[in-house]
């Protein structure tokens, strides 16, 4: 388990956090914990449940990629927790990565990029660390990583 005081030095950074673990709710419980300590406070706490098939029925790239702009549109300000990162379609997977390689995002319907105004969080098991088979979305995210039991 994470000390209160090494959870609140690190929500009071900038970089995308990793939380690894087994353990869902805990790893919830830790995202909004960070949140809480951060600067980010006072906006919103986003949770963007990955794989659910709600966000996977629209098939084409458009229409996924204006849901996640929408997403983004909603975290500013606050914290975006994507819970099971994993479990990423390939769009989304691409939009989140352009936001943590580009501090960006493609609004579809606007036609044009818009800053990242929010912190990244992300929760995933413990294999997605495997370096074997890591993607360079997973770098990103784990510049900090936050080992649950």
């Amino acid at each position: 388990m994470i000390s209160e005081t090494k959870l609140e030095a690190l929500a009071q950074g900038q970089h995308p956090v990793l939380i690894v673990g087994t353990e869902r709710r805990r790893q919830l419980a830790t995202a909004r914990e960070i949140h809480q300590y951060s600067a980010q406070k006072g906006g919103p706490f986003v949770i963007h449940r990955c794989g659910l098939p709600f966000w996977r029925s629209p098939t084409e790239k458009a229409e996924l990629s204006r849901l996640c702009a929408c997403v983004f549109h909603q975290s500013n300000g606050g914290t975006l927790y994507f819970e099971g990162v994993d479990q990423l379609s390939d769009e989304e997977h691409h939009q989140l990565y352009m936001s943590l390689a580009r501090k960006e995002f493609w609004d579809s319907e606007a036609n044009l990029m818009h800053p990242v105004g929010f912190r990244i969080v992300a929760s995933a098991p413990p294999e997605i660390l495997d370096l074997s088979q890591a993607s360079n979305l997973i770098y990103r995210l784990a510049e900090m990583v936050i080992q649950l039991p």
